[in-house]
């Protein structure tokens, strides 16, 4: 998994870098090279102490699938509502109701995956 890391150079010269997804996890170098390798370590340390904390991009999953959930429940209400605004069964309207109930499908996995991280991964 690549980790997103940042470099800022210091008014007295020197480097800082960050990694934003690992909670703590700052290192700093005289020049750009020493910081690149000082953070290398403390990446590896961080990782052998974090113990039980997890990655932030979990929770970015997690909201991630929530957005795609929602998203996908506003459409399949879009598709029901075109279906029933008839008084008869157009086969658009049937088309749209088998695109609902795979849309559903969907939906039922992405909730099942979403339940499965939140438990075994961020608890």
């Amino acid at each position: 998994m690549p980790i997103e890391i940042t470099f800022e150079q210091n008014d007295e010269g020197g480097w800082t870098a960050e990694c934003p997804k690992m909670p703590g996890c700052i290192s700093e170098g005289d020049t750009l090279p020493e910081a690149i390798k000082n953070m290398a370590e403390a990446v590896e340390l961080w990782k052998e102490t974090s113990g039980d904390a997890k990655l932030d991009p979990l929770h970015e999953i997690v909201d991630w699938l929530e957005g795609v959930i929602k998203c996908t429940d506003d459409k399949i209400d879009d598709l029901l509502e075109s279906v029933w605004m008839h008084d008869t069964l157009t086969y658009e309207g049937l088309f749209n109701l088998a695109r609902a109930a795979a849309y559903q499908d969907m939906v039922g996995g992405l909730k099942q995956l979403k339940r499965k991280i939140e438990e075994d991964w961020l608890g």
